[in-house]
């Protein structure tokens, strides 16, 4: 469903993020952009359908963009509140089984640590960002297509 939106609202704003003194709108386009372009990362970290995938992160752009890229490659999004006591959020992953984690910043990181079977941990303020800048090859974009099918 996002992705018809996105190509049927294009240029329309969906996001508003804070910069400066103002917002600045993020278009469905933009915003379909950075979802494909991380749900190719998370494919490339070995993310698989039905993985389970932490996401932590104050209210920010990344937050839902992170939640459909997850949802992009047939995983399933484990939100836990950025004000979650650490013991409280590893207990959330562990109980979840999360294979892998995209934090807000390294404070955030902190709480859902690396295990045996926490593969990694991404920060939004600085691995998302290169990840939106690459862009996915054909095979991965075949490769959501499919997850997204089935």
């Amino acid at each position: 469903m996002f992705y018809r939106q996105a190509q049927r609202l294009s240029e329309r704003p969906l996001l508003h993020h804070h910069v400066g003194a103002g917002w600045r709108p993020k278009t469905w386009a933009e915003t379909r952009q950075m979802v494909l372009a991380e749900a190719s990362a998370l494919i490339r970290a070995g993310v698989q359908a039905g993985d389970h995938v932490v996401l932590i992160a104050e209210n920010r752009v990344e937050w839902p963009v992170s939640d459909l890229a997850i949802q992009s490659v047939g995983a399933i999004t484990v939100p836990i509140y950025a004000t979650t006591p650490p013991a409280v959020a590893r207990g959330i992953a562990a109980d979840a089984g999360a294979v892998f984690a995209i934090a807000g910043d390294e404070k955030l990181a902190a709480k859902v640590p690396t295990t045996s079977v926490m593969r990694a941990v991404v920060l939004m303020d600085r691995d998302l960002q290169q990840w939106f800048a690459a862009e996915p090859t054909a095979a991965e974009l075949e490769e959501i297509a499919r997850r997204l099918e089935g």
